[in-house]
């Protein structure tokens, strides 16, 4: 399904209930996942799929929400000033892009949700500058989401504006070693909030920027968000760096 709502972005819906492995599964849904990019839903529900494949994991909801692509008359990407508040003062652009989220969860989602997973859980990911957005509107709506997964976060200028520690939501980051900046504002982030007590996990893999790393990452943070520890572990072993999370 898509839905178009202002200035051309879009919402991809992925209900995983319609690509289930074992059609006789009788578990019910747990969660409702937002995601950007909303173009790599297919990433975000091949990776689901295949941890389910896998492991014990409940039925869930996937929605990406999309941006604007190309350029602006500044040359800017329209991702950057939709994902990145406050970039070079786009912060109406990002704001523009947080009212498009809650006009879709609004209008689509929370009727949806209401018949299928009355007790949802509520969570909000994305990697690179989608990494940047989920972590924002995590720290911006705090009520909202119970867990946050951020892939290559890139902008110290979100945990500069929203302090690690000040929001309590479960938080997943995941980074490559070959891409330092997004290693570094990771662990930086990691020792604020475990300094804090708060529950954090950072996976580290032998990738770059790369999306070999974000599905990769994807499976282990479903599975330390949405199943048991031990086979979180398990996956931690064969996706993440030593010390593993």
């Amino acid at each position: 399904m898509a839905w178009v709502g202002d200035g051309g972005s879009v919402c991809l819906i992925y209900c995983e209930v319609n690509y289930i492995y074992d059609s006789n599964s009788d578990l019910p849904k747990k969660a409702v996942v937002f995601f950007a990019d909303g173009a790599a839903i297919g990433m975000y529900a091949a990776a689901y799929e295949d941890a389910r494949h896998r492991y014990s994991l409940p039925e869930i909801y996937i929605v990406g929400i999309a941006n604007l692509q190309g350029v602006d008359a500044s040359g800017m990407q329209r991702r950057s000033g939709e994902y990145l508040i406050g970039l070079q003062d786009r912060t109406a652009a990002f704001k523009a892009h947080e009212n498009l989220f809650f006009q879709i969860k609004s209008s689509m989602i929370d009727a949806m949700t209401m018949l299928t997973c009355p007790d949802c859980r509520v969570y909000i990911g994305g990697y690179s500058n989608g990494g940047d957005w989920a972590y924002t509107m995590a720290a911006r709506h705090t009520e909202l989401f119970e867990g946050v997964i951020s892939l290559s976060m890139l902008s110290a200028r979100a945990a500069a504006l929203y302090s690690p520690a000040q929001f309590r939501q479960k938080m997943f980051l995941a980074a490559g070693i070959y891409e330092d900046v997004a290693q570094n504002l990771a662990a930086q982030i990691v020792d604020i909030r475990k300094n804090a007590e708060l529950e954090t996990e950072l996976c580290n893999a032998y990738t770059g920027h790369d999306m070999l790393l974000w599905s990769n990452a994807l499976t282990v943070a479903y599975l330390w968000m949405l199943g048991n520890h031990e086979d979180f572990m398990e996956e931690s072993k064969r996706t993440c760096i030593p010390p593993f999370p």
